[in-house]
């Protein structure tokens, strides 16, 4: 089974005017519509119009960013994104529960999915566009970027406003705002700090002051040039403060000087038409009724994983108290309980459904009754022989189950790699499936074989911003003495802006290889703008 070689961020307001749901006239159709572009899959609870008009944007945005690097414009995606638009607060609360009032989407980067959730109620698109971005560039450029250059870059061409005819790149009228009003960061704290190590206003001041900043790089060729040559140094391994005082000949507080001057003047807003773009082909299918209810159940368990009813807590992160970790705690029970009985009742609704049956599968699996879910997803394979995902999942049920059973655990792990390896004859260009399969080699002696890390590899490929699949395959590189590559998987991860457990994971293996670590601790895994 060898393979073949080889961005959650919780995020601000968006999009545009509520959209009403679709009146089918088809009894058999459900109020979700499936679109699918040549790098976007797209399901709405909206009307068809309104879907369409939607990935076009999509569309042309993602044409301004190959264009923008140097890409073909008609370039296949290697995975394409799937986004989920919802037109209430509850599509986000089954997703992921607890979100604060101002949230109008976010992306989740798992093992089990990489996708996204948008609100269609507000103005803007910059929420998701800000969110493609990241997922762009872990895709396509992954590098250990500066945090601040991480999310400026993010901020300057996730503002980007698609009109019918042009894309404009450097106008951000909230950043404008925070940056007229409200007291800045040091740069030395821009420079050096993530955004959940800042408290109050800092975070917002922080995204602010990083498009400002990316801004004044990328509108001048020689300032663009120190730029490139700032980030090649600090992903290197440069102090972010000494490097950026020794490119530009300015020390931070010199620099806060020219930002604000800079900002003064005249912001240079730059138009590109989207004629020369390719026009996307774009297939509408209505979802069956059962989508309706178990759309979004199905991704809130993918999500958690199935391991998500024992969800480990960062205990290390900022502000996390004895208190607020209990009450974390309590409301993921909660939340697990929820879906668990959402899936039963749509098991019930609609037993024939495949939706049903897999996501009552996955639900059992991960906070209800394991062996009824291991029966369950073996009998939908059974069912479904066509369909990679039963195999998949219960493959990893499997190993689920052997990991809190000993006893049976070598069992298990070896029943789990022939149903992965089921489920990659039908679908071998599933990320979660070669992640899997590599997973359930880990009892083997000889473990990271060559074909192991070839599988891990074509997984990281696959999925680049998963950041669990990233430090699997960086420690089978280090067990095998490939130090080297190893360092260069972790720094993205190490450098996350966001912080999390897996920040910290990268940044002890850099540091136990000898390779450099970022100065700042991490963190909180979830971040908001």
């Amino acid at each position: 089974m060898a393979g073949r070689k080889g961005i959650v961020a919780i995020v601000g307001l968006m999009t545009a005017a509520l959209l009403a749901r679709p009146a089918l006239a088809d009894e058999a159709k459900g109020r979700w519509i499936r679109a699918e572009s040549p790098h976007f899959t797209v399901y709405g609870d909206v009307t068809s119009t309104a879907l369409k008009e939607y990935v076009v944007k999509l569309e042309r945005y993602d044409g301004l960013l190959r264009y923008l690097h140097g890409m073909p414009l008609d370039g296949e995606a290697v995975r394409k994104l799937p986004i989920y638009l919802v037109v209430s607060r509850s599509g986000f609360d089954t997703v992921i529960p607890g979100l604060s009032d101002g949230v109008g989407g976010f992306y989740v980067p798992s093992p089990n999915d990489v996708f996204a959730v948008a609100w269609r109620q507000k103005e803007s698109d910059h929420v998701i566009q800000h969110e493609y971005v990241h997922h762009f560039m872990l895709r396509y450029f992954p590098y250990g970027y500066p945090a601040w250059l991480t999310e400026g870059y993010a901020e300057y061409f996730g503002s980007a406003v698609i009109d019918e005819n042009k894309i404009q790149v450097g106008r951000n009228a909230m950043r404008g705002e925070n940056l007229r009003n409200g007291p800045w960061v040091s740069m030395e704290k821009v420079l050096s700090k993530r955004p959940f190590e800042l408290s109050g206003t800092e975070p917002s001041m922080f995204y602010a002051q990083a498009w400002l900043l990316t801004h004044y790089f990328m509108s001048d060729p020689k300032r663009y040039e120190q730029l490139q040559a700032y980030m090649k140094a600090v992903g290197g391994g440069a102090d972010p403060i000494k490097a950026m005082t020794e490119i530009t000949g300015m020390a931070p507080g010199k620099l806060q000087v020219e930002l604000r001057g800079y900002m003064m003047g005249a912001l240079k807003f730059t138009d590109y038409t989207v004629s020369n773009l390719p026009t996307p082909e774009i297939k509408l299918s209505p979802m069956p009724p059962a989508a309706d209810d178990l759309l979004l159940v199905s991704q809130g368990l993918r999500r958690a994983g199935l391991f998500g009813a024992d969800e480990e807590v960062d205990e290390d992160a900022p502000g996390a108290t004895a208190k607020r970790i209990a009450e974390y705690k309590q409301q993921m029970k909660d939340w697990g309980l929820a879906l668990l009985t959402q899936a039963r009742r749509g098991a019930e609704r609609y037993p024939d459904a495949p939706i049903a049956r897999l996501t009552l599968a996955r639900a059992e699996l991960t906070y209800g009754d394991r062996e009824t879910g291991l029966k369950l997803a073996d009998a939908y394979a059974a069912a479904h022989p066509d369909d990679p995902e039963g195999f998949e999942l219960a493959g990893l049920g499997r190993m689920a189950i052997g990991d809190r059973d000993p006893a049976r655990r070598e069992a298990l792990y070896k029943e789990a790699g022939l149903k992965l390896g089921q489920a990659f004859k039908l679908d071998p260009e599933r990320f979660q499936t070669l992640y899997g399969y590599a997973l359930s080699r880990r009892l083997d002696p000889k473990y990271p074989s060559d074909n192991v890390l070839n599988v891990l590899d074509e997984a990281h490929m696959l999925a680049p911003q998963v950041p669990e699949i990233t430090l699997t395959e960086a420690e089978a590189l280090i067990a095998r003495g490939q130090n080297d590559k190893a360092a260069v998987l972790l720094k993205p991860v190490a450098n996350s802006p966001h912080g999390g457990k897996a920040a910290k994971q990268a940044k002890a293996l850099l540091q136990k290889i000898g390779g450099e670590a970022p100065t700042s601790e991490t963190g909180s895994k979830e971040s908001g703008q």
